[in-house]
């Protein structure tokens, strides 16, 4: 049976589900005026054969969850999903950079900035260091056109990450794993499938 990646990943979700919801019997309730030992024995006997078969059945579903992991990691490798989805990362940690940079103050004109630097020296000069007015002056340091341009920059990558997670969703559904004829049997006879 072939399956698309898209639904192999809520096959995926089913059977962490379907783990959740499992359990093996750890205790049996008995009667004690009613029970003899051999009844009670017997009863034991029966539930350590169900909890064994319980345990046996999670494991197995544990196996079964991780051997679609493996089957959508392999396509995912093989099908450029993996690589695909690193420069994604790497494009929405730059887009944090640029976010970063939207909020940074911008320097003015250099020649209103020359202006303003005159203004502030010529007080200082007027005032003595010591009656409190502000000896030093902060100056941002990024351009207009630094910040227009990285803008531009963020810009053109949010474009290519859109264009980026298009080409994966499209992937996610063509890319096929394929599941033996045992595993369709397991999962359907535990109505995974």
């Amino acid at each position: 049976m072939q399956l698309t990646l898209t639904k192999a990943r809520k096959l995926d979700q089913k059977l962490t589900e379907k783990i959740k919801q499992m359990s093996a019997p750890q205790t049996v309730e008995v009667r004690l005026k009613d029970s003899d030992r051999d009844t009670v024995m017997g009863i034991v006997d029966q539930k350590r054969v169900e909890q064994v078969k319980a345990v046996e059945d999670m494991v197995k579903m544990v196996q079964t969850k991780y051997k679609v992991r493996s089957l959508v990691n392999q396509a995912n490798q093989s099908s450029g999903i993996s690589d695909k989805l690193n420069k994604m990362a790497e494009m929405e940690a730059s887009l944090s950079v640029y976010n970063t940079l939207k909020r940074t103050p911008t320097t003015k004109d250099v020649e209103l900035l020359a202006d303003e630097l005159e203004i502030e020296q010529s007080n200082q000069k007027n005032v003595s260091e010591y009656s409190g007015v502000k000896t030093t002056m902060n100056v941002a340091i990024m351009s207009e056109e630094t910040k227009n341009s990285l803008e531009e920059k963020q810009q053109k990558v949010k474009r290519e990450l859109e264009d980026l997670k298009d080409e994966v969703h499209g992937l996610n559904f063509s890319t096929k794993i394929t599941l033996d004829s045992d595993l369709v049997s397991f999962l359907q006879k535990n109505k995974v499938l």
